[in-house]
C-alpha cells in the first residue's frame, strides 16, 4: 500500500514535505522525521513514516527534486532511524546546537548497502 501511494504522488507538484504528509494521511502513517541529506550526491531529503503494524516507510527526494524514491522497511533499519527520530523531537534550539547529518548519512548508506535508494523511483 505504502509503495503504491508513493507511486501515485511522486510526480505531483509541490514540496517534498507535502508529499510525505499526503502519503502519511492516505496510508494512516505517522511522520517520524523529514530531513535534509546534505553532502549526498544523489539525494536531498529523506523521511520516515511509522505504521500501527510496526512497519516503517522510508521516502527520499532525488537531488534534482524530480523523483521520490521509497522503501517499506519493517524494523530492519530501526537502529539507524531511532537517532533521527530522537533528534526530530528536540526543540528548535536543541536541534540548532546539535547535528543529525552523520546519522542521516549512515541511514542512507545502510539503505544502499541493502540495495535500496539507488535513485530509482518506486
Amino acid at each position: 500500500m505504502f509503495e503504491m501511494v508513493v507511486g501515485t504522488i511522486r510526480h505531483m507538484p509541490g514540496p517534498f514535505s507535502d508529499k510525505v504528509n499526503l502519503v502519511a494521511e492516505r496510508t494512516q502513517g505517522v511522520v517520524l522525521f523529514e530531513l535534509r541529506v546534505d553532502g549526498d550526491r544523489h539525494l536531498q531529503r529523506i523521511a520516515a513514516l511509522a505504521y500501527p503494524t510496526g512497519g516503517l516507510g522510508l521516502m527520499a527526494l532525488d537531488k534534482l527534486g524530480q523523483a521520490v524514491i521509497c522503501h517499506f522497511a519493517g524494523h530492519a533499519f530501526d537502529d539507524f532511524t531511532q537517532p533521527l527520530v530522537r533528534w526530530s523531537l528536540l526543540t528548535m534550539a536543541e536541534q540548532a546546537s546539535g547535528d543529525c547529518l552523520g546519522a542521516t548519512l549512515l541511514l542512507v548508506e545502510a539503505l544502499r548497502c541493502e540495495g535500496h535508494f539507488l535513485c530509482q523511483p518506486c
